[in-house]
């Protein structure tokens, strides 16, 4: 499980839900938190004002084709990586990961597939590794 390499406690959690009800609850616990903590991100770059709403609000959008958007605002992250601008390449990568997340969780029929998809919420971070130790810090878990 990909996620073990940021969080091990969190791993931990999906190891021990009882049933994917559970790890979708983790997953969105974690994805609006994640969303809460990206001030920087400018939503109005995914080009979908719907979403960009949702985003902004911290809400769990459903009813869009998420991995199209990731493929999108990946091509976007290369591109502006490309041409140096690194603030904005920063800018959708982190949408793209968010993209994907909600992707995995679209589709998601096992506990495996939300782990996965916690994986890409919190590689949207600038620092998924401290940021995912600090969000559970902060919600009381261990």
């Amino acid at each position: 499980m990909r996620l073990s390499t940021i969080n091990e406690n969190l791993a931990g959690r999906f190891r021990q839900a009882s049933d994917t009800n559970d790890a979708r609850r983790i997953f969105e616990e974690v994805f609006q938190a994640c969303l809460c903590r990206m001030k920087n991100v400018r939503y109005d770059l995914l080009e979908n004002n719907r979403l960009a709403i949702l985003m902004a609000a911290g809400e769990r959008p459903q009813g869009f084709d998420f991995c199209l958007l990731s493929a999108e605002m990946d091509e976007k992250h290369f591109d502006a990586e490309e041409d140096g601008r690194d603030g904005e390449a920063a800018e959708y990568f982190a949408l793209a990961r968010l993209m994907s997340a909600l992707s995995f969780a679209a589709t998601a029929t096992e506990i495996a597939a939300y782990a996965e998809a916690t994986y890409e919420a919190l590689m949207a971070l600038p620092n998924p590794k401290e940021d995912s130790e600090e969000l559970l810090r902060l919600r009381g878990q261990p």
